[in-house]
């Protein structure tokens, strides 16, 4: 099962879910033939005494089993770089061995003893092997049915291997000033949005049922009427307004639309209810039309389609009978 170390440390594909993806036992191989990365179930990290820690599938009898590993990872800069490169410096060229998980863990829960806030939060039992436990698509029936049907990603990317808002600062700003860490909040530098601003370009940020945190990013953000920010109760009103600037979709399996499992009723019904009569545009890829080294780098495993003019003109009366419905 697909399995995320609290970000952003890792996510892998667990091997316990290979047989449901391939047609055979032939590596990791899709069922449209596409290779990709992912474990055999064979995989071991070493511990502090070089003695291998074999993976292991994480059972419904397993104590505290959905606690698992029992404590929260190491997740900042060096903690990545330890459990990529198994040093808290990334060798040159920057080639992950992915063999330094265990010893960071049991590093991480050493120092969390010594921290009575952290202490507490460590459940009984916790030792360093829990974290080469995966979950087992029995016990993860839902995330295990989304990724039968969704497309699911083989690598993971990140601006910087570390916390939160280093990463927010490259989305926004494309720099985190050299910050490394969640201590600093905040940065100096101007983001994207105010640069919108300064070209006319109309832009809102929206939280769910609290205000967003961007808005204390920058200076730019924090500057900003109030009117550029809201909650998503915010967002629906805009949308019924018609301030949607346009709407992009694709299906599921990113796919010819309506062959997924994407609820198109209720989608094309939410933009007749606001009245929405802008631009709607579709995304789609097959492995069968796009180049092999590109399919592997995008995760595209299936071969969905094979004329691209068909495919748009189905999309068009697809998107056209939804909006008329």
């Amino acid at each position: 099962m697909l399995r995320t170390v609290k970000e952003p440390v890792l996510s892998f594909m667990c091997p316990w879910l290979v047989p449901v993806l391939t047609t055979a036992r032939l590596g990791n191989v899709s069922p449209a033939g596409q290779p990709f990365e992912g474990l055999t179930g064979n995989e071991s990290n070493p511990d502090d005494n070089g003695n291998p820690v074999q993976v292991f599938k994480i059972q419904a009898s397993t104590p505290n089993a959905y606690f698992m590993p029992g404590s929260d990872p190491g997740e900042g800069y060096s903690a990545t770089n330890n459990e990529l490169f198994g040093n808290v410096n990334a060798p040159t060229p920057p080639v992950a061995t992915n063999q330094g998980f265990v010893k960071d863990f049991a590093y991480t829960l050493g120092w969390q003893q010594k921290s009575s806030s952290w202490a507490k939060q460590i459940l009984p039992g916790t030792v360093a092997s829990n974290i080469m436990g995966c979950f087992t698509p029995e016990m993860l029936p839902v995330l295990s049915g989304l990724a039968r049907g969704y497309a699911v990603c083989d690598h993971w990317y990140s601006s910087a291997p570390t916390e939160t808002f280093p990463n927010r600062a490259f989305v926004g700003a494309g720099t985190s000033q050299g910050h490394m860490n969640d201590k600093t909040p905040s940065f100096t530098v101007p983001s994207i949005f105010g640069l919108m601003s300064r070209h006319g370009v109309s832009w809102a940020i929206y939280g769910y049922d609290k205000p967003p945190l961007t808005r204390a990013n920058f200076p730019d953000t924090t500057a900003a009427d109030a009117s550029h920010f809201g909650l998503f109760k915010d967002f629906q009103a805009a949308a019924a307004a018609g301030k949607l600037g346009y709407v992009h979709v694709g299906e599921s399996h990113r796919g010819a639309l309506g062959t997924g499992s994407i609820p198109w009723a209720e989608f094309f019904g939410a933009l007749t209810e606001v009245s929405y009569d802008g631009i709607v545009t579709f995304e789609s890829f097959s492995s069968e039309v796009v180049h092999r080294t590109l399919s592997n780098d995008l995760a595209i495993w299936r071969n969905l389609w094979t004329d691209n003019a068909a495919l748009a003109r189905d999309a068009l009366a697809f998107t056209k009978a939804g909006l008329a419905s």
